[in-house]
């Protein structure tokens, strides 16, 4: 009788497996040294290369959930659920000295989580055709995952990874939500 049992044990855990199907992503792969001119912004970072074709896969299939390796010196495996942050009439816009204009936008793939193992930490990924973003947050600090940018300024499909404690100049980037200048936080209350 105990062989049935243990059989219907294994079978019955196998199941509860498949439940649980996370799909493993690499999309990214150890990268070239990094130039001087990103030495001068970042003392330190991982340089990685975005794998296109495991993007446009990713992209196509857009599983619930993936576990996302980043490699480096230490690996970050990366548990993942996909989120969907942005309503369905999502425009972006661009405010400059002419004006505000609408900007193209092609739609990504947003996910959310955590770093295995490190259930306290926060981790947030945004994907695109051609680049990954990224903001990794545990008790070491907190990293960004960035596409570097040509001297043009558009995007590559090199990336780097690195704490924001190792930037060497101010990061001036702002998002900001139109009408939110005039919006006031409302006091907070210790009782």
């Amino acid at each position: 009788m105990k062989p049935i049992y243990l059989l219907l044990f294994f079978f019955g855990l196998s199941f509860a497996a498949i439940g649980q199907v996370t799909n493993r992503v690499d999309l990214l792969e150890p990268g070239q040294a990094l130039s001087e001119r990103v030495l001068s912004k970042v003392a330190k970072a991982t340089s990685l290369q975005l794998q296109i074709s495991e993007v446009d896969d990713l992209l196509r299939s857009s599983p619930a959930s993936v576990e996302f390796v980043v490699p480096g010196p230490e690996p970050l495996v990366l548990e993942l659920q996909r989120s969907y942050p942005l309503d369905p009439g999502f425009v972006a816009k661009q405010t400059a000295a002419g004006g505000t204009s609408i900007v193209p936008y092609e739609k990504g793939a947003f996910y959310h989580g955590h770093i295995k193992g490190k259930p306290q930490s926060v981790v947030a990924i945004s994907i695109f055709k051609g680049s990954v973003l990224g903001l990794i947050q545990d008790e070491q600090g907190t990293r960004n995952l960035v596409p570097l940018r040509d001297t043009k300024g558009a995007f590559t499909s090199n990336h780097i990874l690195y704490f924001e404690k190792d930037l060497r100049v101010a990061n001036e980037f702002t998002c900001t939500e139109v009408g939110a200048e005039d919006y006031e936080l409302p006091a907070l209350s210790d009782k």
